[in-house]
């Protein structure tokens, strides 16, 4: 007998079954399919004041522009983007066994392909014909992506456009923004168009950071058989009446108008719209007619805080859909015009809001509102009243909160945090931690896939999350920055909870979970200042991962548990309040997930643990707290 290798065993996967091989590979193409032209993919992250890279490199007039991550795109008379390529076409270049057959098996297998490229198109089979002089193309395969491509695309794709029913684009104006939209519309708006799914994303030409002028008024366009359409820096977007997922997005520095021709798509597909997202942090919006969105399951506004609440003021939203609301607040620019020259030195939130509510803007109060009452936006955002959100048995089941908290950009390494406004608070509610924690990881389209049908729904998921609109302007450092506010931070955090909190006094939270990637409280005050008001909550619940060994922890760290975070929770815990109450008094466990192994010194043992979070002073008030490492989504 030969003795057992040391090595592990090999795996060909052209050792398969012919067949086997073929049915991994057309799932494969489906789930690549799936995936590439999604419904409500994000076109921008969470954090948007990045600092961006400068224009004024020399780049060919096809190239001239920038996407959101501040990339440069690839010129296609130079290469190809890798991102472009199908698993099928991944896999038929990993050896000449596998390429032959599926050149020769599967036929239906490049039916799911790319058309970018002519010769793997090809495999889809094609006719070609001529007609008034031009040559017309068409392949059994009717997608197309191009991303991270230059502008040479447009005049490459006209034979074979008019056959494509699925086209994800992105590429900078280099031809100029008019002439792509006017190309897009004349296509889309064609009575024989085929488009079904249509993502055309337009490379700024400015720096995504810097400030735009002028104003751009959006209009939309019919096409008839257009079910899923995104449109990203364009001036248009398509609908149609059996559209069912809608996502515009605008760079955050540039000024935007919608108009009643946003209210008359929204109407014409009003009956089958299940995703809506509106991504435009400059957006005004005038002159809207009243729409009812019978069958809408998720909503996603980004807006600014002061015209937000015009658009969702003329929406009639079901009561049971999932819903998110990000206003763009300018609290730093808010702050610079009050000086506290006396104790306790906060940031005057309810003045600022106070000021608002003097004008026609619209109220944060009033996007808090907007989570419990969705169905009654119209006298929300006209201050007429509205009825008891205590009689709301969806709003009374989301006792699940998610904290998610990036800071300001130019926080440095030996800053304190709480000097400085944040960036982004997101707030997120749920039923449970295991609906909870889907949503709290994806941020930027906040798990739309299992948003289900109403009548399969016996909860939702909300979310309300401030983003900054101050990092469009040249001073952003100094904005984010007073000496008057010295716990800037810790002031913004209370005002978002407590201004959610204030709408369920009957309705108490009873676990919190702060997200994988969100910055943690390494101060007891901190933890007062989000904590003070969460007297019934019963699990506090950590998702990050540990700060890995060799990493210094510093206090502008985001998304890892350092010890330095426990015991400031821990602190705040055992140190008593007023009435010689200790804090949290029904809080049963403090838990974390164990992504790996425990870093030497990084974590004390459970055990340890337990005896840090429970002096002799909060056990002898009859109050204890255990610690859990656990899978978060099984509690």
């Amino acid at each position: 007998m030969m003795p057992p290798s040391n090595h592990p065993a090999t795996f060909r996967l052209s050792e398969l079954p012919v067949e086997m091989i073929l049915e991994i590979a057309l799932w494969a193409q489906i789930l690549w399919h799936r995936e590439t032209f999604a419904a409500q993919a994000p076109y921008a992250g969470v954090r948007r004041s990045a600092a961006g890279g400068p224009l004024n490199t020399s780049a060919s007039l096809c190239c001239e522009g920038m996407d959101e991550s501040c990339r440069r795109p690839i010129c296609l008379k130079v290469s190809v983007p890798r991102e472009v390529r199908s698993p099928a076409q991944c896999l038929s270049e990993a050896g000449s066994h596998l390429r032959e057959l599926m050149l020769k098996e599967s036929s239906n297998l490049w039916l799911y392909d790319n058309t970018l490229l002519p010769q793997i198109a090809a495999r889809s089979g094609v006719r070609r014909m001529t007609e008034n002089g031009h040559l017309s193309i068409q392949y059994g395969a009717t997608n197309l992506l191009a991303t991270h491509v230059c502008a040479c695309l447009i005049p490459g794709i006209a034979s074979f456009f008019d056959s494509l029913t699925h086209i994800k684009i992105a590429l900078p104006g280099g031809i100029g923004l008019s002439t792509l939209e006017e190309y897009f519309e004349r296509r889309g708006r064609h009575k024989a168009s085929l488009l079904r799914h249509i993502d055309v994303e337009i490379y700024s030409e400015h720096s995504v950071r810097s400030a735009i002028r002028g104003h751009r008024h959006i209009t939309a366009i019919k096409s008839p058989n257009v079910v899923t359409s995104r449109f990203s820096n364009m001036r248009i977007f398509c609908y149609s009446p059996v559209m069912t997922s809608l996502c515009l997005y605008q760079n955050g520095a540039r000024r935007i108008t919608f108009t009643r021709s946003l209210s008359h798509a929204l109407k014409a597909c009003s009956l089958s719209l299940q995703y809506l997202t509106i991504d435009v942090g400059g957006a005004s919006f005038e002159d809207l007619a009243t729409v009812t969105l019978h069958s809408l399951r998720h909503l996603r506004v980004v807006a600014p805080e002061s015209t937000a609440g015009e658009l969702l003021r003329n929406l009639r939203l079901p009561p049971a859909l999932d819903l998110h609301l990000e206003p763009v607040v300018e609290w730093g620019r808010a702050c610079r015009a009050w000086t506290q020259r006396e104790p306790p030195y906060e940031v005057p939130f309810e003045a600022i809001e106070l000021a608002a509510s003097e004008t026609d803007a619209c109220e944060f109060s009033q996007y808090a509102l907007t989570l419990a009452m969705p169905d009654q936006t119209n006298k929300i955002f006209t201050w007429l009243p509205t009825a008891d959100t205590a009689g709301s048995a969806i709003w009374a089941s989301l006792v699940t909160m998610g904290l998610d908290v990036r800071l300001d950009r130019f926080t440095g390494p030996q800053d304190r945090a709480s000097a400085r406004l944040p960036e982004y608070v997101g707030l997120a509610l749920a039923d449970s931690m295991r609906e909870l924690l889907p949503v709290l990881a994806d941020p930027e389209s906040r798990d739309w896939r299992r948003c289900l049908p109403f009548e399969h729904k016996g909860s939702a998921r909300r979310s309300l999350a401030v983003r900054t609109g101050d990092y469009n302007r040249s001073e952003s450092r100094s904005g984010a920055f007073d000496s008057s506010f010295p716990k800037a931070l810790y002031d913004a955090l209370r005002y978002v909870v407590h201004t959610v909190l204030e709408i369920r006094k009957d309705s108490p939270i009873a676990q919190l979970i702060f997200g994988k990637d969100s910055w943690l409280p390494d101060r007891s005050l901190a933890y007062a200042h989000i904590l003070d008001k969460l007297d019934a909550v019963r699990s506090i619940c950590f998702a990050s991962p540990l700060l890995p060994d060799g990493i210094p922890f510093t206090q502008n760290v985001e998304g890892v548990l350092a010890m330095a975070h426990l015991e400031a929770l821990a602190l705040y815990l055992n140190t008593p309040v007023e009435g010689d109450v200790y804090p949290c008094p029904c809080l049963e466990n403090i838990a974390f997930e164990l992504h790996h192994a425990l870093p030497s010194g990084r974590l004390s043992p459970a055990s340890d643990l337990t005896q840090l979070f429970n002096s002799r002073e909060r056990l002898r008030s009859g109050v204890c707290v255990a610690i859990a490492i656990t899978d978060l989504s099984a509690l």
